[in-house]
């Protein structure tokens, strides 16, 4: 589901000597990308991708999956651990029988000195814009910067700002922590920065 599950599985297979062995494998089978940057990731190892969905989500290979009329057939998703159980729900709902495999895991960098610099420009509202990619980013954000304030005082410091959110589980877990958001059109990080240009712009014309 991601370029960074794709890189690990194949890093894996190299490492433990199976790359021959998953290289056949994915030869005979049909691949889907969630969006480009995974679909380069695969072209970059030879795999051919037969599909990818006009929408860049889970709500997108779902779609492909309809028009493919895959009822009764295997799927194995790469992807992390932090993933929500949507994708694996809803192509079990189409028919599908849905294989998970959990390659990584994702939490909250635990040197946050590097955030020293966002911290000051946020503690005087200085940044204009933020863009979260996932719902780990939500939760991994709130962790880190709880450090500093109370959950009330974060929500309402974001309020000064514009967040967008890559795509609709993101959107929904920021709903969740009562910070409004702009979903990107497109649900990729280059979509998610236009989205936020579009909303800069929008503000001025205001």
């Amino acid at each position: 589901m991601s370029s960074k599950a794709v890189t690990l599985l194949f890093e894996t297979a190299k490492k433990t000597g199976k790359f021959e062995e998953l290289r056949l494998a994915v030869a005979n089978t049909i691949v889907l990308a969630v969006g480009p940057k995974t679909k380069d990731v695969l072209e970059k190892e030879n795999v051919k991708v037969a599909h990818m969905p006009d929408r860049y989500s889970s709500v997108g290979i779902g779609e492909v999956f309809t028009k493919l009329n895959a009822v009764g057939k295997k799927v194995i998703v790469p992807r992390s651990g932090a993933s929500t159980p949507f994708l694996k729900e809803l192509l079990e709902k189409i028919g599908l029988h849905v294989i998970e495999l959990y390659l990584y895991d994702v939490c909250a960098f635990r040197d946050t000195s590097q955030w020293n610099e966002f911290r000051q420009l946020f503690s005087q509202n200085k940044v204009d814009g933020i863009i979260f990619t996932s719902v780990s980013s939500v939760q991994a954000f709130f962790e880190i910067m709880q450090k500093d304030y109370e959950q009330n005082k974060l929500v309402g410091m974001l309020e000064k700002t514009t967040v967008i959110s890559i795509g609709p589980f993101t959107a929904d877990e920021l709903k969740k922590l009562h910070v409004k958001n702009v979903i990107a059109d497109v649900h990729t990080i280059s979509g998610s920065f236009d989205a936020l240009v579009k909303a800069f712009s929008l503000a001025r014309a205001i």
